[in-house]
C-alpha cells in the first residue's frame, strides 16, 4: 500500500502589535546561512553567521577563506534580544559579502567558534552554481518552503495493512517573532491512530539549502492503516501573529 501526502502552505495574520510571547528555544547555537541559492558566476551573495543565546568570546571574528568565493566586505552586525516567559533570548548576526568566482558548486564549511556557551559548530552546506545557459529556478522553486510552511513527515511511504506509520507535523518559520495561536491536524481517514505525547513545542534551528529556519514539531501520531489502497493525506493550516516593528 502506498501513501501520498500533500503539504499546504500556512495562513497567517500579520498584525502590528507588540508584547506577544514566543516559544523560541533558548539553547545556544551557531548557524550559517546564505541569502541566495542557487547562484550564477560573478553574482553577489551574503553569508550570515547567527549566534543564538550566546556571544563570540573574541568579539568580531574573521571568516575563513572559502574556495570559490571572493571576499567583498563585512561583517555588518545585527543584535536583538527578547524576554520569553521571564527568560532572555538573544541573537547576534554577522553578515559577510562575497562574489561567486567559481563555476563549480561551493562548499561552505562548518564554522567552529568559541562562545560564551563554549565551543559551538555550525552545519556545512553547499551553494549550487548554475552552469552557463542553465535557467534560474522559478520563484516558487527557489523559495522552497518560503518564509512559513507546514510539513507532514511520514516514517514510511509503503506499508502493509495494519503496519504502523509515524506522522510528524512540523512548522517551518523564518519570521523573527511568530506566535502560533491555532493549528488543525488532519483526521487521517482510513487509519486507526494513537497520538504520541510530545514535549511543549519549541523552535529549533535547522538550515535547509543554506536557508535558516526555526522548526517546531507540533504533533506526532502513530497510525495503522485499516484498508488497502492509496491515501492522500491533507496538509494543515496554522493561524498566528508576527510582531511588527514600526521603526523598521
Amino acid at each position: 500500500m502506498s501513501i501520498v501526502y500533500s503539504n499546504r502552505l500556512v495562513s497567517i495574520v500579520i498584525l502590528a502589535i507588540a508584547g506577544l510571547s514566543s516559544i523560541y528555544a533558548q539553547t545556544p547555537s551557531i548557524t550559517t546561512s546564505v541569502n541566495a541559492n542557487p547562484v550564477r558566476l560573478n553574482s553577489r551573495v551574503q553569508i550570515s553567521v547567527t549566534l543564538d543565546n550566546c556571544t563570540s568570546s573574541s568579539g568580531i571574528f574573521t571568516m575563513p577563506q572559502i574556495k570559490g568565493l571572493t571576499f567583498l566586505g563585512g561583517p555588518s552586525q545585527q543584535h536583538s534580544s527578547n524576554w520569553v516567559n521571564g527568560n532572555k533570548t538573544s541573537k547576534h548576526v554577522y553578515t559577510y559579502s562575497y562574489s561567486i568566482s567559481s563555476t563549480q558548486d561551493i562548499k561552505i564549511p562548518a564554522i567552529k567558534l568559541t562562545t560564551s556557551a563554549g565551543v559551538l559548530t555550525s552545519q556545512p552546506f553547499i551553494i549550487r552554481v548554475l552552469k552557463d545557459g542553465a535557467k534560474m529556478p522559478n520563484t516558487n522553486q527557489q523559495k522552497g518552503l518560503g518564509n512559513l510552511a507546514t510539513v507532514i513527515e511520514v516514517s514510511k511511504r509503503k506499508v502493509h495493512l495494519g503496519e504502523p506509520i509515524v506522522f510528524e507535523y512540523k512548522i517551518y518559520n523564518q519570521h523573527n517573532s511568530l506566535e502560533v495561536r491555532e493549528y488543525n491536524l488532519p483526521e487521517l481517514k482510513g487509519f486507526w491512530k494513537e497520538e504520541v505525547e510530545t514535549k511543549e513545542a519549541r523552535w529549533e534551528t535547522e538550515v535547509i539549502n543554506g536557508k535558516r529556519y526555526q522548526v517546531a514539531t507540533v504533533g506526532r501520531v502513530v497510525a495503522f492503516p485499516q484498508q488497502t489502497g492509496t491515501f492522500n493525506i491533507e496538509g494543515f493550516n496554522i493561524k498566528g501573529f508576527v510582531r511588527v516593528n514600526f521603526f523598521n
